[in-house]
């Protein structure tokens, strides 16, 4: 893993793995991927009730009714976004030491 690789080479320690995916599976920004399925102002109350009960995006969405288990799983996609952020963190941080 790209976090991991930068970690181990300029830190020196590794990450937990399980902790990155919990909080990247959880995070309240992947409510940004449903605008477009069910619109802004439902995805934003989606979030901020979530927040607010200390829910997850899944379960709030779900439990407001907005969408099933099954269409939160299809559309809303952990890492598919962040993924190419970490990579260029890496890229510009490995060009800096190593050039």
């Amino acid at each position: 893993m790209v976090v991991q690789a930068l970690t181990i080479g300029v830190l020196g320690i590794a990450p937990i793995e399980a902790n990155i995916k919990k909080h990247e599976d959880n995070s309240l920004m992947l409510g940004t991927s449903l605008n477009t399925k069910i619109g802004y102002y439902k995805a934003a109350e989606i979030a901020q009730t979530a927040h607010k009960e200390g829910s997850t995006l899944k379960e709030m969405a779900v439990k407001l009714g907005y969408l099933t288990s099954e269409e939160f799983d299809e559309w809303v996609i952990p890492g598919k976004y962040g993924g190419r952020f970490v990579r260029s963190i890496n890229l510009k941080v490995t060009q800096y030491l190593y050039t």
